[in-house]
């Protein structure tokens, strides 16, 4: 399976969930340790959470984003990065993984990386309280995190089981 998909469409989806976790960290300011700490956390679990995704497998083994430089799949180059730009991108990003995988892989592949994508999302929202005072109060995920976590999903064109709408 690994030998369908050339480097840079191994990049293309490297780079997705990183633009993802870039795009839910920056919906909300602060917190970035350990938003990078659960965005590496999340991507080495992926290994376990999908033992039977050839595409995850690879990724968490090949592309750990820790050892990586990123490749540059922006469509606004030279343009400052702004919470909006990046949200734009990885939705970007997600609808063209969502049609590689559609045309290359098994359904059942295409669900994981979907699956793995989302995973790392939402790690990266749990990742810091929002609100409150000295760690007490607050909410896991805020209204824009969770904006922009339904703007993945739906690029992603993925639904999972027992979600109601």
């Amino acid at each position: 399976m690994t030998g369908t998909l050339t480097p840079a469409e191994w990049a293309l989806l490297a780079d997705t969930p990183l633009a993802v976790a870039a795009a839910v960290a920056l919906a909300e300011p602060g917190g970035a340790q350990r938003e990078t700490a659960a965005l590496l956390d999340a991507w080495r679990n992926g290994a376990e959470l999908f033992p039977n995704s050839v595409v995850v497998q690879h990724l968490v083994r090949d592309y750990d984003p820790a050892e990586r430089e990123p490749t540059d799949t922006s469509g606004a180059r030279g343009l400052p990065p702004t919470p909006r730009r990046v949200e734009a991108e990885a939705v970007e990003l997600c609808r063209r993984t969502v049609q590689l995988l559609e045309q290359r892989v098994q359904s059942a592949e295409l669900e994981a990386y979907q699956r793995f994508v989302l995973h790392i999302a939402a790690r990266v929202a749990q990742a810091d309280r929002d609100g409150g005072a000295f760690g007490v109060g607050g909410v896991a995920v805020s209204l824009d995190e969770r904006s922009v976590l339904r703007a993945i999903r739906v690029a992603l064109e993925y639904t999972p089981p027992g979600l109601r709408i």
